[in-house]
């Protein structure tokens, strides 16, 4: 139940950004939704047209122009959304719809396009947010308890992986867009492999299942995805070691799961090289086309702007935090690795080391070899995923330095195995490099900084939920009582509704996460009887 509740609270917490934005007012969402909505009806990849990366869709006319005419208010945040009125076709009309990325994977869509098969319009679009949000919490729900189970320091470790957890994550998490899911499941697939590969998650067909599905989703969501899941393994690899493929192996239900994870790895593969050749590369408007040399500097110098839009910059990015919100958050990220580099092994702190220079690096490199052709396209999101995995390993590093052998076998050097029956209420209900007898929670200090940077957290995500709800409702310009008593575009929950919403959700988050880190440990079984279980 413990981990349950931090899934419900990240859960409403993205349903509430889902309800208080506009139809398709995320970054590039209405794009996405059209892809969604054409997904589920059989059209994986839409038509060429004469514009370069832009295909079209043939849909239903609720969903050919979702959010209606948005260039009305989107990057212009003094704008409220009322000015876009979404004057919608019949249903049983059809309509040419153009998208950006028509020729995307198609698996994180047709997961989230099924709603607009029952609904339509703005209806549907709100479903499908939803759909989307469960499948995000879901995974920052097992990013978060897995990462306790696993780690000596619970708390402290916690504390650490909060940091990951942006208010743009969140917002990410509520929209159609698979960047949200991206961003969940490379943390997720982190933590699960480390866990695997450190031997502090017995290999169960529960933990091989849940650990390849987490990894062979990121794999399927964007073309730069499979490398991503690949720079993953080499950081796994870099800091644990391989993950115990012989003991995996063994069991032929885990035999079965790796087939159909392999599977899904190529298809990714395929797909990326195949169909989406390309896809999503639509040529920068502006007429920049540098050299190499040329962009990946230039590159490389906007690396705080990219940082800014992973906190968060919102709608199509046109909503700017105040300035003191980026600082706070890079501060606690500067923070939380050198907590993990200065706490970590040799091998963790090379790999946090790579981590966070693949998130500086990784934007200028690519950029220098596409820029040639399509101008400036990065945008913060797409380092967020990187920035996780960087955050997420100094997370570990912090409660996996020590190492004890497993019990029943005392020369072994192994950590001990941890059976993971018990996932479908904690996911796990034991944690290896532990006393034998049960200890809860951990030191006074973990529990501090959990609470610290919990409240931190939490405060941020409420701000900037506000904010960029005003901004929507009135504008940047309109007054936190106006945007109370007088907002211009109201949703359909009203103002107050989403506001409890992310309230209650926060509440529920802090009290699950809180509960997660304080989760009883007890001793660890032999080979034995690890071995019984898979």
């Amino acid at each position: 139940m413990r981990a349950l509740l931090v899934w419900l609270g990240l859960f409403i917490m993205m349903a509430a950004w889902a309800l208080a934005s506009p139809p398709a007012s995320g970054p590039d969402e209405s794009g996405h939704i059209m892809k969604a909505a054409a997904t589920v009806r059989g059209d994986f990849d839409g038509t060429e047209t004469a514009s370069p990366g832009i295909r079209s869709f043939q849909l239903p006319g609720t969903l050919g122009e979702p959010g209606g005419s948005l260039r009305c208010y989107v990057f212009t945040a003094t704008e409220s959304a009322a000015c876009a009125p979404n004057e919608l076709m019949a249903s049983t009309d059809t309509m040419t719809a153009e998208s950006g990325v028509a020729a995307y994977n198609p698996v994180y869509y047709a997961l989230v396009g099924w709603p607009s098969l029952i609904v339509p319009g703005d209806v549907a679009v709100i479903a499908m947010r939803l759909v989307s949000a469960l499948l995000s919490s879901a995974l920052w729900a097992i990013t978060f308890t897995v990462a306790a189970l696993v780690s000596s320091r619970p708390r402290t470790t916690l504390a650490v992986m909060l940091v990951g957890l942006t208010p743009f994550a969140v917002y990410l998490g509520g929209l159609v867009n698979p960047s949200g899911a991206e961003v969940s499941s490379a943390g997720a697939a982190l933590v699960l492999l480390v866990a695997l590969a450190s031997r502090r998650l017995a290999a169960t067909p529960g933990a091989v299942a849940v650990t390849t599905a987490a990894a062979a989703f990121l794999c399927n969501l964007r073309s730069i995805s499979p490398a991503i899941l690949l720079m993953i393994l080499v950081l796994v690899a870099v800091s644990v070691g391989v993950p115990p493929l012989r003991e995996i192996w063994r069991s032929t239900v885990n035999r079965l799961v790796l087939l159909a994870g392999a599977a899904a790895v190529v298809f990714a593969l395929w797909w990326a090289f195949f169909v989406s050749s390309g896809s999503g590369y639509i040529p920068s408007s502006g007429a920049e086309r540098p050299d190499v040399a040329e962009a990946f500097w230039h590159t490389f110098a906007l690396t705080p702007d990219y940082g800014r839009n992973a906190v968060g910059v919102f709608g199509w990015l046109d909503t700017v935090l105040p300035e003191q919100f980026y600082v706070l958050w890079l501060v606690l990220a500067v923070l939380a690795l050198l907590a993990g580099l200065i706490a970590g092994t040799l091998r963790f702190r090379l790999a946090i080391v790579l981590a966070a220079g693949a998130t500086v690096l990784v934007p200028a490199i690519l950029q220098a070899v596409t820029a040639a052709d399509y101008g400036y396209i990065w945008q913060g999101r797409y380092s967020l995923p990187f920035a996780v995995v960087a955050i997420a390993l100094a997370a570990l590093a912090l409660g996996m330095r020590s190492r004890r052998p497993a019990l029943g076998s005392a020369a072994s050097g192994r950590t001990p195995l941890v059976p993971v029956r018990e996932a479908a209420a904690d996911f796990a209900s034991q944690r290896s490099d532990v006393p034998a007898v049960p200890v809860r929670g951990g030191s006074a200090v973990g529990g501090f900084a959990l609470v610290a940077v919990g409240v931190v957290n939490l405060a941020v995500q409420g701000y900037a939920f506000l904010y960029a709800f005003r901004r929507f409702a009135i504008g940047t310009d309109g007054t936190w009582a106006g945007f109370f008593t007088s907002p211009e575009w109201i949703p359909a929950a009203g103002i107050m509704g989403p506001t409890v919403l992310v309230a209650g959700g926060a509440v529920c988050f802090a009290v699950g996460l809180w509960l997660v880190s304080a989760i009883a440990p007890s001793r660890a079984p032999t080979r034995a009887a690890t071995a019984a279980t898979v």
